[in-house]
């Protein structure tokens, strides 16, 4: 671990690695509901909905148990390689069965995103001492909602200018920069590690019998806490989203026009996300503390939801998605983060994705 004040190389390549992988994010999420809502109907949503849950749960399972013997520095690199080869197949695909490919896609996206993700940080998080942390995530995190700025301006042009599905080679040439970055920021890191007493600790922890993800969550409170709160967030955001796709149908119709609504509204909120992200998530951590920080996804649900029950309609669901995902990308991402500080590492690599995604 470093001092309070980190290397400016490593914070260089935290920032970078943050801004492709929020690049492609971002810009999956706008190409992912394009694909799909323009090849199939809205009505399937609530099903795709159950089978990305399905996925996701079997992907995090296959990592839990692979990160009890793959180090993250080399799993989270490797994971981000194998999803830029299969975007390649998906924009191969995309040419001859649109609607297989848009499913195929929807999935790929919905399920490997938050998990390599989930990788991403789970490095960040064993880069900085909990200190630096608190001062230095949310700098992380902005310069990422930037990247994912750019991604939906990407995602944007693209439609704009060829189709939906040549959105598809830019993110697999996102997710092959965001391996080679994750892989350079972890070996930084192991760099520091391994130097002195501190590496011969951490080499010592490294190599003692890794606990399962399940037993770890089960068997602390504080972790079953921290999933329950991610639990019911997600579950409360995903069917604000739905609502809120199925409105864009309607108002857009299917097509590129679509992905370009997507895309705008993704660039948008990434750009809310990263003013209120570089302006006040330092100030609100440090003013209201953890616990008001990570509600405020909370806040603006309820707000939202209100809004709508009065006022419905897409005039009232538009802001009510975007307030709960600025909210989510910008202070509860700089908060939520922190919860893991105080983690063993055994622990967190064991759980943290399970918790995350799972």
């Amino acid at each position: 671990m470093t001092g309070s004040r980190p290397p400016t190389r490593s914070m260089l390549t935290a920032m970078l690695c943050a801004a492709a992988v929020t690049a492609q994010f971002v810009g999956g999420k706008a190409t992912r509901d394009a694909l799909f809502l323009s090849a199939i109907d809205v009505t399937a949503l609530p099903v795709m909905l159950m089978a990305t849950s399905i996925s996701s749960i079997v992907l995090v399972a296959v990592n839990s148990s692979a990160a009890r013997r793959i180090a993250p520095g080399t799993l989270v690199p490797a994971y981000f390689g194998v999803s830029g080869v299969l975007f390649l197949g998906e924009w191969l695909l995309v040419q001859r069965l649109p609607a297989a490919a848009a499913v195929v896609a929807y999935l790929h996206i919905s399920g490997a995103g938050p998990l390599l993700g989930s990788g991403f940080w789970l490095i960040v998080s064993e880069r900085f001492d909990p200190h630096t942390a608190k001062r230095r995530f949310g700098q992380i995190a902005g310069v990422g909602t930037l990247g994912g700025l750019l991604g939906a301006i990407l995602a944007e042009r693209m439609a704009a200018l060829v189709s939906a599905g040549a959105m598809l080679p830019c993110l697999a040439a996102f997710h092959i920069a965001s391996a080679v970055l994750v892989r350079r920021l972890a070996t930084q890191s192991d760099d520091i590690r391994t130097k002195g007493r501190a590496g011969v600790l951490a080499r010592a922890r490294a190599a003692a019998p890794t606990p399962t993800g399940l037993r770890v969550v089960a068997g602390g409170s504080y972790l079953r806490r921290l999933a329950l709160l991610v639990l019911l967030g997600t579950a409360g955001a995903a069917l604000l989203d739905y609502l809120f796709k199925v409105d864009a149908v309607k108002t857009f119709g299917r097509g590129d026009n679509l992905l370009r609504f997507f895309a705008a509204y993704y660039a948008g909120a990434s750009l809310i996300t990263f003013i209120i992200q570089t302006s006040a998530s330092r100030f609100v951590l440090e003013r209201f503390g953890l616990a008001f920080t990570t509600s405020t996804p909370s806040y603006a649900l309820f707000a939202g939801g209100l809004a709508s029950l009065l006022q419905p309609g897409f005039q009232t669901m538009l802001p009510a998605r975007a307030s709960e995902s600025v909210m989510r990308g910008s202070l509860f991402r700089a908060g939520y983060e922190l919860f893991y500080t105080p983690v063993p590492a055994a622990d967190k690599r064991a759980a943290k994705s399970i918790i995350d995604v799972g």
